[in-house]
Formats: C-alpha cells, sequence, structure tokens
C-alpha cells in the first residue's frame, strides 16, 4: 500500500517526466507518440519505475532503446525539474506500460464471446427453436479457442 507521501513523489516524478519527454525529447521520439501512464516509487524512495506507452506500440522496443541511451540526460533534466522539492533524486527504472495491449485481448476476446453467441442464438432460429432459451456449453462449438 502506498503512503500519501509516496503518491506525490510519484506524480511529481510523473509529471516531469512527462515534461521532459515532451520538451527536451520530441525530435528524438518523432514520430511516435509516448506517454507516461504510471509511475510508482518504492517505500524507501530509492527507486522510481516509470511506465512508458508508446503509439504506434510496434515502435516501443525503439523508444526503450532512445531512453536507454540517454538515460544520464533523461535523469538529469527531471532532477533539475525537481531538485528542490527532493532531498535525493531516486534512480529511475523505465518500463513498457503494455496496459492497452492487455486491454485489447480482453476485447478482442469479449467480441469473440459475442460472435460466438450471435452464431448460436442464429443456429437456433434455424432449428426452430428459442433463441432466448438459456444455453449451455455443449451448444459452443468453438469454446477451446475462446
Amino acid at each position: 500500500m502506498n503512503s500519501n507521501f509516496q503518491n506525490k513523489i510519484a506524480k511529481m516524478i510523473r509529471v516531469a517526466v512527462s515534461e521532459v519527454f515532451q520538451k527536451d525529447f520530441a525530435i528524438e521520439f518523432y514520430p511516435n507518440l509516448v506517454s507516461v501512464g504510471n509511475v510508482k516509487v518504492t517505500p524507501d524512495f530509492q527507486i522510481a519505475r516509470i511506465y512508458v506507452s508508446c503509439f504506434p506500440e510496434d515502435k516501443s522496443d525503439n523508444i526503450m532503446k532512445i531512453i536507454n541511451i540517454e538515460y544520464s540526460k533523461i535523469k538529469y533534466l527531471i532532477h533539475a525539474k525537481i531538485k528542490n522539492k527532493l532531498r535525493k533524486m531516486p534512480e529511475l527504472e523505465f518500463y513498457i506500460d503494455d496496459i492497452y495491449a492487455e486491454q485489447k485481448k480482453v476485447d478482442d476476446l469479449l467480441d469473440k464471446v459475442k460472435q460466438e453467441q450471435e452464431r448460436i442464438k442464429n443456429d437456433r432460429i434455424a432449428q426452430g427453436l428459442d433463441p432466448e432459451a438459456p444455453l449451455d456449453e455443449s451448444q459452443y462449438k468453438n469454446l477451446d479457442d475462446l
């Protein structure tokens, strides 16, 4: 569980990283859209884990390479923005935030379930059965694919 102070520090770092990415690294990231999704700070304030989202998603490896190459510059610029608010700058760890990819997978699975339910209702209508009757597992042909 995060304390209020941890959350404040995380938010401060998130804003600083976002500003650095938007202002100082816009050219390096061009034409990709890079945003900071979440920042988590350890309880001892030694490490800040920064989750970065990239659009298009297939360019996220290139963005991480840029971030790793320019790590010291990024850390310096962030420290310059928050140096009066923190005694010690935490170590920064950057990760790809794959929440959108996971969300897309869930949406695709839900769409498959919806399509399968529609297929079953259409089959039941074609057989002259009540399409609104409860479904049982034996009626799912592609249940293992879901």
